[in-house]
């Protein structure tokens, strides 16, 4: 029963936090006509200064959902929330998030034309690009306040990715299904655009849910056929500076195609 209460808690995490994403994703609507398809340069100050004056709002309000979260799980989990002393304090790099903006937003699309794309195509990608950037750095404020949270949790030391989605990525799903990780081990979630997965903290054994066993199981059924073709087992990182080799998702895409969104259909 008890568990039944914890699974509850982090469903109504993930969520929370999906409904903050959709919030990213209105303010990206309300704010795209600033931005002047003729003009980025002399339109984007005006521009970004809105959009990343509603998103920083929104990665607050994204880190006090997370730590009501953590402490509301773990009263359930271990019968008492973590001591304040104990919670770090999550400082968010605005000018980062300006940074990424301003890249996703104004760089590309500039390249892009500059390449021979056409101007209100290159803006239909910018404005995807944009929603999955404000989307990402809005979830990730409180996803590593959670793992911060683990790491000095003595109780818990360790946290796992939970995804809700029935037909993940690919990579999400592998993550996955690998079940808990120290955070001394991983100090970062790695997360993607779009992407609606959330850390929660463990404070006992895990045993995975039938779909996660069936992740895991891709993942194994990958890296036996890496192991045969005399392969190292390795995936891509999204936080690992060049850490691009793939001997692994390409192989769970294929060999598993409809457990996956991003699946691979083999050719007939």
């Amino acid at each position: 029963m008890q568990d039944l209460f914890a699974d509850a808690i982090t469903q109504k995490h993930v969520r929370d936090q999906a409904r903050l994403a959709r919030l990213a994703d209105a303010v990206v609507a309300e704010s795209w006509s600033m931005l002047d398809p003729a003009n980025l340069t002399a339109s984007e100050t005006v521009w970004l200064d809105r959009l990343s004056a509603r998103v920083q709002r929104l990665q607050q309000e994204s880190i006090r959902l997370a730590e009501e979260y953590y402490q509301t799980y773990r009263a359930n989990v271990v019968g008492a929330p973590l001591p304040k002393t104990q919670i770090p304090l999550q400082t968010l790099d605005f000018e980062r998030m300006r940074a990424t903006l301003h890249v996703e937003g104004v760089v590309k699309t500039k390249k892009a034309i500059g390449r021979g794309m056409d101007t209100s195509q290159a803006m239909r990608l910018a404005l995807k690009r944009v929603r999955g950037a404000t989307g990402l750095v809005t979830r990730d404020a409180g996803r590593g306040l959670i793992v911060d949270m683990a790491y000095n949790d003595k109780a818990a030391g360790r946290w796992r990715r939970v995804c809700l989605n029935p037909s993940p990525c690919a990579f999400c799903a592998m993550i996955a299904g690998r079940g808990p990780v120290y955070s001394e081990e991983t100090s970062q979630f790695e997360a993607h655009a779009f992407c609606g997965c959330q850390p929660e903290p463990t404070f006992k054994a895990w045993e995975p849910n039938e779909k996660e066993a069936q992740w895991r199981a891709a993942y194994i059924e990958a890296a036996e056929t890496a192991d045969d073709a005399g392969e190292t087992r390795i995936a891509p990182s999204r936080r690992v500076k060049n850490q691009e080799r793939d001997n692994i998702l390409y192989r769970m895409r294929r060999q598993n195609h409809a457990m996956f969104s991003d699946g691979v259909t083999p050719k007939t």
